[in-house]
């Protein structure tokens, strides 16, 4: 799989799991309450991490084995790139295959109407027509060009028929010519399945925010915590609420936990009800890290188009020099 494919793994397993973790009970407690780790949360100066740090958090770095919700052991993430990384600038065309599959089961949808951004500039407002898009052939399939080597995005519209909800993924590398990349499909379905009994609910007309934090050279992140906000730069804070937004992430074994309050070792975060503008809007989302003298700072910074009940998935590398200025840079 490539990277990206599992980041859509973060989407779905946060879908199916993690809008349970939050007020579950009922009782009125908020999300920060209910994550408690045991330690005593420690309160940030104006104008730095906007939510709540952690207590316990532990210096950005590549962790292996899990202990709880520690690394067993940790080495140095690779950060020398940051600042000075730009997104990679492609090359001649190449006309490659995208093979399009539904996450949860893996079954190719014919007729699904994608919209393919060469450039990995996603025009929001641009509507998908079959006449002059593309369009799933019976195998899942489309055939598109960009730069080889360059990035690219694309968005799968929701097809009511077929039980198929909206995504975009940005950032894609996209292979040389005749080369095959995954692309995926997210069904009603799959992205729906939250077990009543918890009492919580994805909130209709939000949005599924997820990714990987990684480093220079695309490793998961571990001690990683995640800010996301609105175009305008408004903070998008947890709050009580079964249907209110919440920050996950996982256990280090692929499962969203109340108990993770940073990235493990697997690097995965996701923003669960993320509001979005009707008509879609570029969300920033903001990765921080404790580092080694015990400063948190900004290690991290993309955008994401995002959608109503859509899925918007976004790896989070080291901040880059033709990327976006995040509210925590300022």
């Amino acid at each position: 799989m490539n990277g990206n494919w599992k980041s859509m793994a973060v989407a779905m397993a946060l879908a199916v799991g993690a809008f349970g973790c939050g007020d579950d009970d009922g009782d009125g407690t908020t999300p920060t309450e209910d994550m408690g780790t045991g330690g005593t949360d420690m309160e940030v100066p104006a104008g730095g991490f906007p939510g709540t740090t952690p207590a316990g958090l532990p210096a950005y770095a590549l962790g292996e084995g899990v202990s709880g919700t520690m690394a067993m052991t940790t080495s140095a993430a690779d950060y020398s790139c940051a600042g000075s990384r730009t997104a990679p600038a492609g090359g001649a065309d190449a006309t490659f295959t995208m093979e399009i599959r539904e996450f949860r089961g893996g079954t190719a949808v014919e007729g699904l109407c994608v919209k393919f951004f060469p450039d990995n500039v996603v025009d929001l407002g641009a509507d998908c027509d079959p006449g002059s898009d593309f369009v799933t052939d019976a195998s899942g399939n489309i055939s598109v060009t960009a730069p080889a080597g360059g990035w690219y995005s694309y968005r799968v519209f929701p097809s009511a028929s077929d039980e198929i909800v909206d995504s975009f993924q940005i950032n894609e590398l996209a292979p040389a010519d005749g080369g095959t990349n995954d692309g995926i499909s997210v069904a009603e379905s799959t992205l729906r399945l939250i077990p009543a009994v918890l009492g919580v609910q994805a909130a209709t007309g939000t949005t599924l925010v997820a990714g990987t934090a990684q480093d220079c050279n695309g490793e998961p992140v571990y001690g990683a915590i995640a800010a996301i906000y609105r175009e305008d730069g408004t903070f998008i804070a947890e709050a009580g609420g079964n249907t209110s937004p919440k920050y996950r992430f996982f256990d280090g074994d692929g499962t969203p936990s109340t108990a993770q309050r940073w990235t493990h070792v697997d690097g995965l975060f996701g923003g669960i009800n993320m509001p979005v503008d009707a008509g879609g809007e570029n969300l920033l989302v903001e990765l921080w890290g404790m580092n080694d003298a015990g400063e948190l700072e900004v290690i991290g910074c993309e955008t994401v188009p995002a959608a109503p009940d859509a899925v918007a998935i976004v790896n989070v590398g080291p901040l880059r020099a033709d990327g976006p200025t995040c509210p925590g840079m300022n």
